[in-house]
């Protein structure tokens, strides 16, 4: 329910601050002074569009903050879904900036407009003799006989059920998919293990493999190079060795003469084993190298299919074409896992269905059991409100299971004697269908946590005593949920809990809207104005005081 209205530069509404209480709150005040101001407000708080041009100072924030109480709503889940910040007493605010912009925050959080409308749906229902009313949409036909069967608690088992099973079949459908799509690809994929598998790639043979086609390739240059290379380095006459030996013979006298003279002595001995052992390496490499054509021709062979391999896989390196050889067969063993999955899953789904089934038909059930007393009960309602003959029908016919059970619901009605029934959009005018809505959350109230109810001038049209018995049906009502009218009756609104009052204040260069709290005393003045009109007369005043001392007793 709505606790607080705040309004600031918006419309004819400079400054406004409105407490509101449970119950049934009336709203008077003469045509034009502004009441539909405070809805468009509203409207504009819950989500809908704003037109800039009721914005009347363009220099000042136009700001619109409602504070609620969402206990009993069963919110939790929305404000989760939606990453809402959830608390029982929520602040919904809309901002317009002097530049055009606007805001939108859930308890200071910033959301996106058209989240907020999600949120305003579930907060308030606000409906007139011309608008849309939410009963004429099939969903909320069938909440509203749901509340009455009282199958929620089931039917929220059954949701929770049927979304599981669609999920699960979502997850078949896909798995079932990929399957076709590994058996289309599998003649292929199966092509290229094999020829991976044959072959046998090795980690690093690309680098390894070049590299003894280069040395076979030269292997005579190298041997006869290597050769030479020993032979200058130990056996010629003029060889290293020798000419290291001539270098030592001329200064090694002068070794003992100091540490650092016999440091180069030292030198030369090092360097002289180091050129003896690279020539007797140089020489064992002349002797092992030796040309091989039939070697050289596998390793081309082997070279070259490696290289077609790259190129056909996209890739540099043995390593990758291993890494690949290991995905191809993964994905043989993951059709396997697939097919065991998808058979895990048939014999979940299968389970489960029965359940929504079994659950479903439950629900089916309850819902034609409880049918008769509803209709029983909406038209006794119907006939204290002036509609005699209204005659209501509610039809059930098995469908495909679907999120709301197994049922087509479909409300016939006619208002009129002799008139044959037809589906509310096409029955009845904009005031008996108001009335009609009204029996209706009138009855499930007491089933159902319904969000704050409020009429615009919806009971145009009724008079009299038909008048006295809607707003007391509307004080009744409002012990279950908030209700707030915008009446030009008396009647309806002596049995508000509150009343408040709009009127427009002329005071200095501009007209405000302003709206304030009647006491009783206030009340009667302005009933008893509603009743005669301005300067009311003893009798509109004892005429007023009678509809207050009537509208405070639920009947």
């Amino acid at each position: 329910m709505i606790q607080h209205l705040s309004v600031k530069n918006y419309a004819l509404i400079k400054e406004l601050d409105l407490d509101f209480q449970s119950g049934f709150t009336s709203i008077t005040g003469e045509t034009g002074a502004g009441k539909s101001i405070l809805l468009g407000a509203l409207g504009l708080l819950l989500g809908e569009r704003a037109d800039l041009s009721a914005i009347p100072n363009k220099d000042e924030k136009c700001i619109i903050e409602g504070h609620f109480t969402l206990s009993g709503l069963s919110l939790e889940s929305l404000f989760e879904e939606n990453n809402w910040d959830f608390e029982i007493n929520t602040v919904v605010r809309r901002e317009w900036l002097p530049n055009g912009k606007s805001r939108a925050f859930v308890n200071d959080s910033p959301v996106p407009v058209g989240e907020l409308k999600l949120l305003g749906e579930q907060l308030f229902e606000i409906h007139s003799q011309h608008s849309t009313l939410q009963i004429l949409e099939n969903i909320e036909q069938v909440k509203a006989l749901d509340a009455f069967a009282g199958v929620l608690p089931e039917l929220k088992i059954y949701q929770l059920k049927f979304q599981t099973v669609k999920k699960l079949e979502s997850q078949f459908f896909q798995k079932r998919k990929q399957i076709e799509q590994n058996q289309k690809e599998s003649d292929f994929q199966q092509f290229l293990l094999e020829e991976l598998q044959n072959f046998q790639p090795v980690a690093g043979e690309e680098i390894d493999i070049e590299q003894q086609i280069k040395v076979l390739s030269n292997a005579a240059d190298i041997a006869s190079s290597f050769a030479k290379a020993a032979y200058l380095l130990s056996d010629s006459e003029l060889s290293v060795i020798n000419q290291l030996n001539n270098i030592k013979q001329e200064i090694k006298h002068f070794g003992s003469i100091s540490s650092e003279l016999q440091g180069f002595i030292d030198r030369i001995d090092s360097l002289a084993l180091e050129t003896k052992d690279l020539g007797r390496e140089f020489d064992a490499q002349s002797q092992k190298t030796h040309t091989d054509p039939e070697q050289l021709a596998q390793l081309e062979q082997r070279y070259n299919q490696l290289q077609v391999l790259l190129r056909k896989h996209h890739v540099n390196t043995g390593a990758e074409l291993i890494a690949i050889q290991e995905q191809l067969s993964g994905t043989f063993q993951q059709s396997s896992d697939l097919e065991a999955e998808i058979a895990e899953l048939e014999t979940e789904i299968t389970l489960i269905w029965k359940e929504v089934l079994d659950l479903g038909s439950k629900i089916s059930e309850k819902r034609k059991a409880s049918i008769p007393s509803f209709i029983d009960l909406i038209q006794k309602d119907l006939q204290g409100l002036e509609i005699p003959f209204a005659t209501l029908q509610i039809n059930i016919q098995p469908i495909e299971p679907h999120k709301f059970g197994l049922d087509e619901i479909q409300y016939l009605f006619s208002a009129n004697k002799g008139m044959p029934l037809l589906s509310l959009n096409k029955a009845a005018s904009g005031g008996e269908l108001s009335r009609l809505n009204f029996c209706i959350r009138n009855i499930i109230a007491e089933k159902l946590s319904l969000p704050t109810l409020i009429y615009d001038e919806a009971d145009t049209g009724v008079s009299g005593e038909v008048a006295s018995k809607l707003g007391k049906m509307m004080k009744k009502q409002g012990e279950k949920q908030q209700i707030i009218a915008i009446t030009h009756l008396p009647q309806v609104a002596a049995s508000g809990h509150q009343q408040l009052f709009v009127y427009k204040s002329n005071v200095g260069e501009t007209t405000e809207t302003k709206v304030r709290k009647l006491s009783d005393t206030d009340r009667v003045v302005e009933l008893a104005t509603m009743l005669s009109g301005k300067n009311p007369s003893e009798a509109a005043i004892a005429n007023a005081k009678a509809l207050l001392q009537q509208g405070s007793v639920i009947s």
